[in-house]
């Protein structure tokens, strides 16, 4: 490096912590909470990189589309609902065209069940639980039947906006 580039970056390294002024002594002093300052703000910068968007699994398309959509606090939210699908099954109990009525219904003892109906092809529906109608969140039911007919998108239908 040049001895002018390495005078601009040093320049550009201290300039705003330290005044140009400064004298050899108060260098040497100042250096070491310099040198703190900036490791403290590359941190809070790494921390922030890192949580800005959502960690999802590699398999998780639909929760990687609803990490773009989603503040974190509502991803959060979606995400409890997604981690839910595995304890239910879908039965298709009526088909015309594209829309079918289901029942989505636990593993479990419980009797827990829901009704849906679902367009595929404007990929719009209802669920029994009203979750979506009062949070604004897709249930867990619906993430099941979107997990049933591979729709790898939060369709536009189930994002409600502000």
């Amino acid at each position: 490096m040049s001895s002018t580039g390495q005078s601009e970056s040093t320049n550009n390294f201290f300039n705003g912590w330290l005044p140009i002024t400064t004298g050899l002594y108060s260098f040497v002093t100042k250096y070491e909470a310099t040198l703190i300052e900036v490791y403290e703000q590359e941190s809070a910068e790494d921390f922030a990189l890192e949580h800005k968007y959502r960690q999802v699994g590699p398999h998780q398309a639909l929760l990687k589309d609803a990490a773009k959509i989603y503040t974190k606090t509502m991803f959060h939210k979606l995400q409890d609902q997604f981690d839910q699908v595995v304890r239910f099954i879908t039965i298709e109990r009526y088909a015309e065209g594209n829309v079918r009525q289901l029942t989505v219904k636990a593993h479990s003892a419980r009797a827990e069940s829901f009704e849906l109906q679902i367009d595929l092809e404007k990929l719009t529906g209802n669920c029994g639980c009203k979750l979506f109608e009062y949070v604004g969140l897709p249930c867990c039911y619906l993430l099941k039947v979107f997990s049933k007919y591979d729709i790898l998108k939060i369709p536009k239908a189930f994002i409600m906006t502000r």
